[in-house]
């Protein structure tokens, strides 16, 4: 008998046999897998809108110009502020991941501010650290020796020659913040003031946080006066304060984005309970309760070349309350300026 013959391919399919059209035909429709556009953030998911960055160091060089001050008396604009006259503060950072560590080092004051200012021993700590949707920063502030300006001659361009001072005066300042986002969907505390991660699209949230505050003030002994003489009158009736603020605030933050620039702000409210001891020079005091109110405002900036990223923070923390007939505004104030660099 014989067989057939048949010309057939190695995979056993018969040579010219008609294709099928519809492996030919381009998909009308992406398949699920196919990656998210990432260069339209309006077509984003919100699960997309926030990136981590492929490097793991990050390394900064970094500008501080911490301070604080203190204000005696009613909210008035032509009233007077007790400030140290501090340093700035010139130093690095380098971070793996999520670890960092860093140093800085006191820049020296021209001798021409020393002589206006007087001279301040201090001492400064923060830390801070932020995930997507919380965060906390804590602080410690040690200050002796401050003048007395009024916010109108420090706008100035032509100072006094010398600020009335108080050699001696010194406080102790420390506490904490936690922040926690409503809505972590559209806003990330990471991206917005560590840059441990990138924000995408433009959003916010709503927040609040949990505070403790913690003020001594002692205005000491010595008086020196300056050479305005509106301000040798402004010696604060308050001798001494020992002031311990719990409380609770709600605000609102919000990252803008445009090409590669980025700013943040973000601002908070709210309510305290202050226990106090204080001396006004005649009598002292036993414990009071009183209720304090707290404002802060947190802001940043940057922009990115590639793995190049400059930027700058600034941090605003009052606490006001009402001690023995005498508004006292506590200000913690922390500006920077900053190069990192991501490899």
């Amino acid at each position: 008998m014989g067989s057939a013959n048949s010309d057939k391919s190695p995979s056993g399919s018969i040579d010219n046999a008609p294709q099928s059209p519809e492996k030919t035909e381009k998909p009308e429709h992406s398949s699920p897998s196919e990656p998210t556009d990432l260069t339209d953030p309006e077509k984003l998911n919100p699960s997309d809108w926030f990136l981590p960055y492929t490097e793991n160091n990050f390394a900064r060089i970094i500008v501080n110009f911490p301070s604080y001050s203190f204000y005696l008396g009613p909210p008035d604009i032509n009233g007077v502020a007790y400030v140290p006259n501090f340093s700035p503060r010139l130093g690095a950072e380098y971070q793996y991941k999520e670890f960092g560590l860093g140093f800085s080092i006191a820049l020296p004051l021209p001798k021409e501010e020393i002589d206006r200012r007087g001279r301040s021993e201090q001492m400064d700590f923060q830390i801070n650290k932020q995930w997507r949707g919380r965060g906390y920063d804590a602080f410690f502030q040690s200050y002796k020796g401050f003048y007395i300006a009024s916010p109108w001659n420090e706008l100035k361009i032509s100072k006094p020659s010398k600020y009335p001072q108080l050699p001696d005066a010194a406080i102790l300042h420390y506490g904490f913040n936690y922040y926690q986002l409503l809505d972590d969907s559209n806003y990330s505390l990471k991206a917005a003031y560590s840059q441990m991660e990138k924000q995408i699209r433009s959003g916010g949230s709503f927040l609040w946080t949990l505070f403790y505050d913690h003020l001594e003030m002692n205005r000491g002994d010595q008086f020196t006066p300056g050479s305005d003489e509106s301000l040798n009158n402004r010696f604060p009736e308050l001798r001494s304060a020992y002031l311990n603020t719990w409380g609770f605030t709600f605000g609102y933050g919000y990252t803008f984005l445009y090409k590669s620039f980025q700013v943040s702000a973000q601002i908070t409210a709210g309510p305290g309970i202050q226990f106090q001891k204080y001396q006004d020079g005649i009598s002292s005091s036993e414990d009071n309760t009183h209720l304090a109110l707290k404002g802060t405002l947190n802001g940043g900036i940057g922009y990115s070349i590639k793995d190049h990223y400059f930027g700058g923070k600034f941090i605003l923390d009052t606490v006001l309350s009402h001690v023995e007939g005498t508004d006292v505004y506590s200000s913690l104030i922390s500006g920077s300026l900053y190069y990192g660099l991501r490899y």
